[in-house]
């Protein structure tokens, strides 16, 4: 269910593991953003919270955003360590993020004592996507934005070569 660059790390570990991984990634992310995502990235100073739902969002924002003049009155949050690591590399300091889960439900947790009431919120994701994180913060009294600056696809395969793996025989 990951794009093929995301998988990298799963078909090694099968490998060291002793498994044969056969890679058939159902998934393609695409950059994609809309005229109102990219100025909502390039004027971050408006909002108070700048939440990143995921690390693709984070890769396919990096140039929207400004990263090298951050405003200091805006905050950072993820969902997950892989997206928090993926901010640290791009030299963003995160505030907020879950301990264990990496879920939206999780993040809502950490922003229950927070005072929400008329803070700006962005959140940085794909195209679509869950509405939990933006309804839970809306109940909290945040004004809630959007930048979607990527897409998912379904990816064009062979069917030739699926049709010789399943031949093959795939025990897991």
């Amino acid at each position: 269910t990951r794009p093929v660059e995301q998988a990298v790390d799963l078909i090694e570990k099968i490998n060291d593991a002793g498994g044969q991984a056969s890679s058939f990634p159902t998934l393609e992310i695409q950059a994609s953003a809309d005229s109102e995502s990219i100025e909502r990235c390039k004027f971050v100073s408006g909002y108070d919270w700048i939440i990143f739902v995921s690390q693709n969002a984070v890769r396919y924002s990096l140039s929207l955003l400004p990263i090298a003049a951050w405003p200091l009155r805006t905050c950072i949050a993820s969902v997950g360590p892989t997206t928090s690591n993926a901010l640290q590399q791009a030299g963003l300091q995160v505030s907020r993020e879950q301990d264990n889960a990496m879920n939206s439900e999780a993040l809502l947790i950490k922003f229950k004592d927070e005072q929400l009431t008329g803070k700006k919120i962005l959140i940085v994701r794909g195209n679509g996507g869950r509405e939990t994180l933006a309804n839970g913060l809306r109940e909290m009294g945040a004004l809630v934005d959007y930048a979607e600056v990527y897409s998912r696809h379904c990816p064009d395969h062979d069917n030739e070569h699926l049709l010789q793996q399943l031949e093959d025989g795939i025990d897991i």
